[in-house]
């Protein structure tokens, strides 16, 4: 190999390099991008606003129903829900991240108003 320059495309196209090798022989190379940084972005993408939106929901009510009995669930979910939005989730992370939001819609519960006295 003796050369690489960086093909100018349009905004549109995926990212391309020529390589000459010392043989004279050229080759460009295509680098497509198949994933969004922003994990709520893909999921709209993917499989549509609805199911993006679902999944804001079930990581915003796992934060809300937890944040004053256990703060820890809340903060660990806060801090997934950001870090989906700077980068695809992974699947080390996946599994770890489902668990505590399992975990922190079982501890909640249902939502009841503890004011509301039912007769008896």
């Amino acid at each position: 190999m003796t050369a690489i320059s960086r093909v100018q495309s349009p905004p549109e196209e995926a990212p391309s390099l020529i390589v000459q090798y010392a043989t004279g022989e050229r080759e460009r190379l295509f680098f497509p991008i198949s994933k969004v940084h922003n994990e709520f972005l893909d999921y709209a993408l993917t499989f549509g606003v609805p199911a993006a939106l679902l999944f804001f929901l079930i990581i915003f009510t796992g934060v809300s129903r937890n944040m004053a009995d256990v703060l820890g669930l809340s903060a660990t979910l806060i801090s997934y829900g950001v870090y989906l939005t700077t980068w695809p989730e992974i699947v080390r992370f996946a599994p770890l991240a489902w668990f505590i939001l399992g975990v922190a819609l079982v501890k909640a519960g249902p939502r009841v108003d503890r004011q509301t006295r039912i007769p008896t």
